[in-house]
């Protein structure tokens, strides 16, 4: 009975941090691979943070199924200022909190989301002949989102 209650309490404390939370969701729209020039997938647009959340709940990453892309993806990227950050991808798990304590690069510190940067984060394959994207989106930080 303890541990359900405490399941209770980590799913509320969890769902109440996420509301607060800036949520990118990985969808066909805002993918950046795949598209013209004249058309290219939206951008996020999102306020200076901490942390955001990434839900890439429904998407299908089995579309992009080819001689170079098999299987699921294992990594995350997200590069800021030039600095690449990364997680590791479980095809189980959906949803990413995107802050100091999930991401990690060999240089510094995840630092957060500050007015004026852009970022990239890409979704794919580590292995060891390099890194195969399976979905790429691109965003700005801004003080200006738009609802």
């Amino acid at each position: 009975m303890h541990s359900f209650f405490t399941m209770v309490l980590i799913g509320f404390s969890l769902s109440t941090f996420s509301a607060e939370l800036q949520v990118l969701h990985v969808d066909e729209p805002h993918i950046q691979m795949g598209k013209s020039e004249a058309q290219p997938g939206k951008f996020y647009d999102v306020e200076p943070a901490g942390a955001v959340l990434l839900d890439a709940t429904g998407y299908d990453f089995s579309s992009f199924s080819s001689s170079l892309i098999t299987g699921e993806p294992n990594e995350l990227k997200l590069v800021i200022e030039n600095t690449e950050f990364s997680i590791s991808w479980k095809p189980e798990v959906t949803k990413y909190f995107l802050d100091t304590s999930t991401l990690s690069s060999n240089a510094v510190q995840f630092p957060g989301f500050h007015e004026g940067e852009r970022f990239v984060i890409a979704i794919g394959k580590s292995a060891s002949d390099g890194f195969r994207v399976y979905w790429l989106g691109v965003g700005n930080v801004t003080s200006k989102v738009e609802p």
